[in-house]
């Protein structure tokens, strides 16, 4: 198999669990990097909630995760049990609130 850029490989991966051997090897440093740098409190959350891809309660335990970051992970846990569409939707949330360059990040751009 050729290169797969870390953006197809995080869409695939919001359907694996996050104990798959596969997401460890291929996409914690690329998360790693969006988690450092994502906001996520605030319009993102509530835009997440407003389509779907979160539910209230899991907004209460993101907003409960203390510091931008550790909230960044627990979102990144709850988007990849999500349906299928879930990761497109995760980057035009993303679009919509400011952060395209995350999205770039994503794409291996």
């Amino acid at each position: 198999p050729g290169y797969q850029s870390p953006y197809f490989q995080l869409s695939v991966s919001f359907s694996l669990s996050m104990a798959d051997p596969k997401w460890e090897a291929n996409l914690v440093p690329v998360v790693h990097k969006v988690t450092e740098s994502i906001s996520v409190s605030g319009p993102p959350l509530d835009k997440l909630v407003a389509k779907r891809l979160i539910s209230m309660d899991n907004r209460e335990r993101i907003d409960r995760a203390g510091i931008e970051s550790d909230k960044a992970t627990e979102l990144f846990k709850i988007l990849c049990r999500g349906k299928p569409g879930t990761f497109d939707a995760f980057c035009a949330v993303l679009n919509e609130t400011g952060q395209q360059h995350l999205v770039k990040l994503m794409q291996g751009k």
